[in-house]
């Protein structure tokens, strides 16, 4: 995946752990698969952002 599908996966999957942290009943093996997906792309993210962009990204997010 490239940084842009990334960026993209990390949003979605952000709101989707919004959305279920504000669920009346919290679904906890949902979030934790979630969380676990979230850490696995800020990794990969890591991994495909040369190194001179690191600090623009930090400015962006």
């Amino acid at each position: 995946m490239g940084f842009n599908e990334l960026t993209g996966k990390y949003r979605r999957l952000r709101t989707e752990l919004e959305e279920a942290y504000a669920a009346p009943a919290w679904n906890r093996p949902k979030i934790d698969r979630i969380a676990d997906e979230i850490v696995a792309t800020e990794m990969a993210l890591a991994s495909v952002l040369p190194h001179e962009d690191e600090e623009q990204l930090r400015l962006d997010v």
